[in-house]
Order: structure tokens, then sequence, then C-alpha cells
């Protein structure tokens, strides 16, 4: 947890990154794919229980919590998507 009004000459930060290969995402789509199933998110059970191991809470509840931002200190990181617009659109952006 982030400590607040923290005042202090050094500072360190940790970062974990858990990281799926796309070769392995691709094949999950793919054979997934074949049952009209899609996943929309992977959530890893080792970074749940250790966000939890101080409370008693039901593994359901904790992973309702995980997808809901019950940690606010946690980065999801979601690809830029580049939109184009038309000449209507970019005037009225003007406006806006």
């Amino acid at each position: 947890k982030f400590m607040k009004n923290l005042n202090s000459d050094h500072l360190c930060t940790e970062l974990n990154f858990i990281i799926i290969s796309n070769q392995l995402v691709l094949e999950l789509d793919r054979i997934l794919d074949k049952y009209q199933i899609e996943i929309v998110r992977y959530l890893d059970l080792n970074y749940i229980l250790k966000l939890f191991e101080e409370d008693n809470f039901e593994f359901s509840t904790m992973l309702h919590k995980v997808k809901n931002g019950y940690n606010s200190n946690e980065v999801i990181l979601v690809p830029k998507t580049l939109k184009k617009y038309g000449i209507f659109e970019k005037f009225f952006q003007l406006f806006s």
C-alpha cells in the first residue's frame, strides 16, 4: 500500500511485471475461438493470493475485487486506438 504525505530524501519503488507471451495468448484464442469463447482479461493466481494474504476472503470475492480495481496502485496497459476523423468531426471538435 502507498503511504500518504511521505517525506524522505530517499525513495525506492518496486515494480513487478506479469507477462504472458503473445504466442500463448494467440494459441489460446485460436483454440477457444472454435467454441465462441473470448478471453478478455488474464489474472495471475499468485498475484491475487499475495494481494489478499492478510484477508480471509473467498477466492471468488478476491477475483471480483481485483477485476473492479481493488489495488489502486495497479497499472493496466491498454493499446492506443487511433481514430481517424472526417472533416466535419474535426471542425466540430475544434469548437467543442
